[in-house]
């Protein structure tokens, strides 16, 4: 036996070492599960645009260390064999106080760096998660409560289920602190197909406000070009306006009524300035070479005629604000200027102008059922600009210009780019709230565009606002979120790029360069082709960022 090695009788009791050996292995499968745990990689990150689950939970063990208070052992924790046996045995005395329930604290799912709370780039930021056990003031504005947000729904042309959907989206995967969006549909005064004059429009809004009771309303039926008798109807009660259509109203108009009027798509004069600075960099000075004939033979510079329309209450767009930034920023005058009576006169007065290249503060159907087809009569081909201004840039209006113009539609385009129907927000948004939900051959795409924008901001501001929900509060929260927008402006999503801030009620800020294709697929509708296409894929710029280029437009594959 080595000198080394105890004797048999010297080495310690065997009971107290299988104790140790018991505890020791018990620590060690612990430490194990923890190590396990801490080293398993992070779930993959999930697809920007895959509808997920609403909530997500995460556990912490809060109130709970290696030891007690005062170093310890921790209440709750298995005694080891000498704090038995120091206790003499009695495991009562060492039990402690009753551990404190663990708590599990629940945050909303969040997406990207920094975080957004849903899968669209556009979406806020994320904020914590709030316990529903918890008081959010209650009716804190008119049409609010403890429950729910009472939102207007003027009736539009639209599919009712879209939109339902589209609140029921919003209503999960938003924070409301307690609350769900209650929308409320009605029938405009005048109706849908009226002639909305600013008294119905007026007196729509004595009826959301009296009737309905609403603190907010979804936009109007943009069918006068004089909406903003609604909105400023709704605010001087005390209702806010949410837009998504292109209109006369500039950030100024939007300001004096502030906070209750806001729009999607950018105030007139940010979407002038913009349009200005892009025909002055990529047209002005260069031949009209998408004209045809009756356009000077192409011969170079283009010139530009401006044309306009007076609304149903008699208001015209401050043009002023495009022809002054087109003649300070590189001298362009329209050589003719004029008030749309009939197509006929005032394609006669373009063409005793020479105009090469028109402009038109209009809508669509000033373009497909009056210009163009008297255009024709006199074998006039101009170069035909578009923009958002009235929807002159839909699919819809461009599948109903005269095949001989058509090919001669460009513009810009202040909307998202659309994508395939599956790639876009408004739709993967009712498909979360009805997996079963196919859009069918009716053209009703962009209608459910518009609402899902418009529900978007609406429910940004609510969820930026807090518990205490009121007009000033969702102006507030609106003006301090910086929203995410990740690649915002170029690719793969090319989605419009923007925020709110003092001084500035509209969302989106920049535009894309787009050109009219008969040939093309169209997204909003599957019952007829032709869509407008983007030159590089639809890349979008901001006032001081367009290039100064001869842009290659009418060049397929459209994209």
């Amino acid at each position: 036996m080595s000198a080394l090695t105890p004797p048999r009788h010297a080495r310690g009791p065997k009971a107290p070492a299988a104790v140790h050996a018991a505890t020791a292995l018990v620590l060690l499968l612990v430490v194990g599960v923890v190590a396990l745990d801490s080293s398993q990689a992070p779930p993959p990150r999930i697809a920007e645009f895959a509808p997920q689950s609403v909530e997500q939970i995460t556990e912490s063990q809060q109130g709970q260390s290696a030891s007690g208070p005062g170093g310890g052992r921790a209440p709750g924790s298995t005694p080891t064999p000498e704090e038995i046996a120091a206790a003499g045995g009695k495991l009562d005395e060492l039990a402690g106080p009753t551990p404190a329930p663990v708590t599990v604290p629940r945050s909303r799912r969040c997406y990207g760096n920094p975080p957004r709370q849903t899968e669209d780039p556009q979406s806020p930021p994320c904020v914590p998660y709030w316990d529903p056990k918890q008081d959010n003031g209650g009716a804190t504005a008119p049409g609010v409560t403890a429950d729910e947000i009472v939102v207007a729904w003027p009736f539009s042309l639209e599919k009712v289920g879209d939109t339902e959907r589209l609140a029921k989206h919003f209503n999960l995967r938003y924070e409301f602190y307690g609350r769900k969006i209650k929308l409320v549909n009605y029938q405009p005064r005048g109706g849908v197909f009226g002639g909305f004059q600013a008294s119905d429009m007026q007196a729509s809004a004595v009826d959301v406000h009296e009737r309905i009771k609403a603190f907010a309303s979804l936009a109007y039926p943009p069918k006068s070009g004089a909406e903003h008798h609604y909105y400023d109807a709704l605010a001087a009660r005390g209702i806010l306006g949410i837009d998504s259509h292109a209109s006369n109203r500039t950030e100024a108009d939007y300001t004096a009524n502030a906070p209750y009027e806001w729009n999607y798509l950018p105030a007139f004069d940010t979407m002038m300035r913009n349009y200005a600075e892009w025909i002055c960099k990529s047209l002005a000075g260069r031949r009209p070479q998408y004209g045809g004939t009756g356009t000077a033979e192409l011969t170079s510079p283009r010139v530009f005629g401006l044309v306009y329309f007076k609304s149903a209450d008699g208001s015209i767009a401050d043009r002023s604000i495009l022809t002054s930034a087109l003649r300070n920023g590189c001298g362009v005058v329209p050589a003719a200027e004029l008030e749309l009576t009939t197509g006929q006169q005032t394609i006669l007065k373009l063409q005793e102008a020479k105009v090469t290249s028109i402009i038109c503060l209009c809508q669509g159907g000033h373009y497909f059922d009056s210009l163009m087809p008297a255009a024709t009569q006199q074998v006039y081909f101009p170069e035909w600009l578009v923009s958002s201004y009235h929807y002159l840039d839909y699919d819809g209006v461009g599948q109903k210009f005269p095949a001989e113009h058509a090919e001669h539609a460009f513009g810009l385009t202040f909307h998202n780019k659309w994508l395939p129907q599956k790639d876009m927000p408004w739709y993967q948004a009712i498909k979360e709230a009805d997996p079963a939900y196919e859009t069918g051959d009716d053209g009703y795409a962009s209608a459910a565009y518009e609402r899902y924008y418009e529900l978007l901001l609406l429910a940004s501001g609510i969820q930026m606002a807090g518990p205490n929900l009121t007009a000033q509060s969702f102006q507030s929260g609106l003006f301090k979120a910086k929203f995410p927008a990740p690649g915002s402006g170029d690719a793969p999503l090319y989605a419009v790029g923007g925020g709110f801030g003092p001084g500035n009620h509209t969302m989106s800020e920049d535009a894309a360069t787009i050109w009219y294709s008969a040939s093309g697929e169209s997204y909003t509708t599957n019952v007829r082709r032709g869509t407008f296409c983007y030159i590089r894929s639809g890349k979008r710029y901001a006032l001081g960022q367009w290039p100064r280029e001869d842009p290659p437009l009418f060049r397929e594959p459209c994209k």
